[in-house]
């Protein structure tokens, strides 16, 4: 192959990529991703797949509404979550999961704040809602100073 063929190539694959992505932030990125993990430690058997064709998926099911203005919706982000749990390998109650759940809202939080509000504030919990709110972004704050500091 010459070098322009090369250029050509690597030229093409940009342009899918960047197509098939929606121009989504990082954090959307990394949401559907730990979807994808999740949505594959979920499936057994003849129905796992890699978590790669999973997160080709997503962006497909998942990718216009995480690029809309509005952002993804309460039920898609309760959808999210829900899979991002299996992500762990010590099962859905294991310190790695809470963990994931913990940056499953965090990364929630920076991409759709709105909607994050609406799912932890409805019910009965709503003081340990706005407790949670607080914590998410008392953390951003935290990392964006920290951020600014290197």
């Amino acid at each position: 192959m010459s070098t322009l063929q090369i250029r050509n190539e690597v030229e093409r694959l940009k342009a899918k990529l960047a197509g098939s992505s929606y121009d989504l932030s990082w954090e959307a990125r990394e949401l559907l991703r730990m979807y994808a993990e999740g949505l594959t430690g979920w499936q057994r058997g003849k129905h796992k797949r890699h978590w790669r064709i999973n997160f080709r998926e997503a962006l497909n099911a998942f990718g216009r509404e995480f690029a809309s203005s509005k952002g993804p919706g309460p039920k898609t982000l309760y959808w999210l979550m829900f899979m991002t749990r299996f992500r762990a390998r010590g099962g859905a109650d294991s310190e790695k999961s809470r963990q994931d759940t913990f940056k499953f809202w965090l990364l929630s939080r920076r991409v759709a704040p709105k909607q994050v509000e609406d799912l932890l504030l409805e019910g009965e919990d709503e003081g340990e809602g706005k407790d949670f709110i607080i914590l998410l972004d008392e953390t951003w704050k935290k990392i964006l100073e920290a951020e600014q500091r290197c």
